[in-house]
């Protein structure tokens, strides 16, 4: 960081390019906001809001009686981009199985930990995804599935 002309902030990186460009205020203490900083977090059009992918987990598993609590959890420990992080969780979960997205928020409650890494790292180590979800495509759609090819390996020599 390197004040310019008593007026400006220049925050530059470790290669020495520069990062930001603020304009200070006069006086102590005060704190500029400024929604370039938050660009990656704020709600996109790409994206459902909390409230949505939350009614849909509740649909999926209404039956689940700490799911109330894992909801909690991710948006209060993901103050900042907890729709994104939920919505992540939740398109992970159309993957699996129930069984193993309910044991996956348990481990999550368990921990008190709700990020998306956290319960994809899970999934992944003792979970297996769902045959019918495969690339989001129907296994019986995929042409040649189920036909044993065979190759010489002279095939491949260049």
């Amino acid at each position: 960081m390197r004040v310019s002309r008593g007026v400006r902030l220049l925050v530059f990186s470790k290669v020495g390019k520069l990062i930001a460009l603020h304009m200070l205020k006069a006086g102590k203490g005060h704190v500029i906001l400024d929604k370039e900083h938050y660009r990656g977090y704020l709600p996109r059009k790409d994206r459902e809001s909390f409230f949505l992918t939350q009614e849909r987990l509740k649909e999926r598993f209404g039956g689940y009686g700490r799911l109330e609590d894992f909801l909690s959890g991710a948006k209060a420990q993901k103050r900042v981009n907890a729709d994104y992080n939920l919505y992540r969780i939740s398109r992970l979960f159309e993957d699996y199985a129930e069984e193993d997205c309910i044991s996956a928020m348990e481990e999550s409650l368990r921990y008190h930990c709700f990020s998306y890494g956290f319960v994809r790292g899970y999934l992944t180590a003792r979970a297996r995804v769902r045959v019918d979800r495969i690339g989001l495509i129907r296994l019986q759609e995929l042409p040649g599935l189920g036909v044993n090819v065979k190759r010489s390996l002279m095939e491949y020599r260049l």
